[in-house]
């Protein structure tokens, strides 16, 4: 059968390059936005408790209303009848920058380094599935949910998503996929059995967001819920809570899930002390000099400088 072997080709193809991926019928998108929908009806997300956080009104507002992702499959592409989900290793990049004659190395989380690695893959799946007369577009969807529903991750007690062989270090992507691809497992959300008896992550978050008896972390006490937004910052947010130049990656970087693997950190290079100076005195990336701009697009910081420059001044700033 034809897609038997175009599920065979994709998945040898991305394997062979250490991408991991699952099949799902379209028709199960039912069941995520049932589980969506479920974070407000069980309390899990509390819109009134937590209508003073703009923050988190903005962004479960939209989570809870369907307006953050795309289940309309037909509407993105016409004859819709699977969904690919893929996860991709990523490493943790760590960035240096010169003050005072030291270098401040500052870590940027896996899944904002993404554009190359997103952009091939992207070709590779369009092209290949043209090959056999079909199509594939990228789906906006709660790729965390998805990949654990799918088979292919388990969540952690930190609600982020682990995958066999990667960790935590990924990021994830889906596809509408025009033809029937057969269907991997489609299972109820789990959590790692390892969380059962582990607490690393919940003693080492700094602002105290994972409960040792919730299924879904306090959003509401989570980093970053606030230095992904462009509010200001909470001063209950202490300066040491910071730790990356946006989100954070304090409950991931002891996980033991995590230290089994290798190679999980790549370091860039350092911006020069001019470099450093100019970046915290200008808040737009447009005016940044040529050189300056250069790194910071290739490190993709150039997607959120408005975010970086304030989240990189509360780093470095002083008591």
């Amino acid at each position: 059968m034809q897609t038997t072997i175009i599920k065979a080709k994709i998945f040898e193809d991305l394997n062979s390059i250490g991408i991991k991926g699952a099949v799902v019928s379209v028709e199960r998108l039912q069941d995520i936005e049932t589980d969506i929908l479920h974070l407000a009806t069980s309390g899990e997300v509390d819109l009134e408790i937590n209508k003073d956080i703009p923050q988190y009104q903005y962004r479960y507002e939209k989570i809870i209303s369907g307006k953050k992702y795309k289940y309309d499959y037909n509407n993105d592409l016409k004859g819709a009848k699977s969904i690919l989900i893929l996860a991709v290793p990523m490493p943790v990049h760590q960035v240096g920058f010169t003050i005072n004659g030291n270098t401040i190395d500052v870590l940027i989380p896996s899944d904002f380094m993404q554009r190359n690695a997103s952009k091939e893959l992207d070709e590779y799946l369009k092209s290949t599935l043209n090959t056999y007369g079909h199509k594939a577009l990228k789906a906006k969807l709660p790729l965390k949910l998805l990949a654990v529903r799918s088979g292919l991750a388990e969540y952690g007690r930190n609600n982020i998503s682990y995958v066999e062989g990667m960790g935590s270090r990924l990021f994830l992507t889906a596809y509408y996929v025009d033809c029937q691809l057969p269907e991997d497992n489609w299972r109820e959300p789990v959590r790692m059995n390892l969380c059962s008896t582990c607490r690393i992550c919940m003693n080492n978050c700094p602002t105290k967001a994972i409960i040792d008896n919730k299924r879904v972390i306090l959003a509401e006490r989570c980093l970053v819920l606030y230095n992904e937004f462009e509010d200001d910052i909470p001063n209950w947010i202490k300066k040491e809570y910071h730790n990356a130049l946006i989100g954070c990656v304090k409950c991931e970087e002891k996980c033991p899930m995590n230290l089994r693997y290798k190679n999980q950190l790549v370091t860039l290079s350092t911006f020069n002390e001019e470099q450093t100076k100019e970046i915290l005195q200008t808040k737009n990336a447009d005016d940044l000099s040529l050189e300056t701009y250069k790194m910071i697009y290739d490190y993709e910081i150039n997607e959120y400088y408005h975010l970086f420059h304030r989240n990189f001044s509360l780093l470095v700033k002083e008591d």
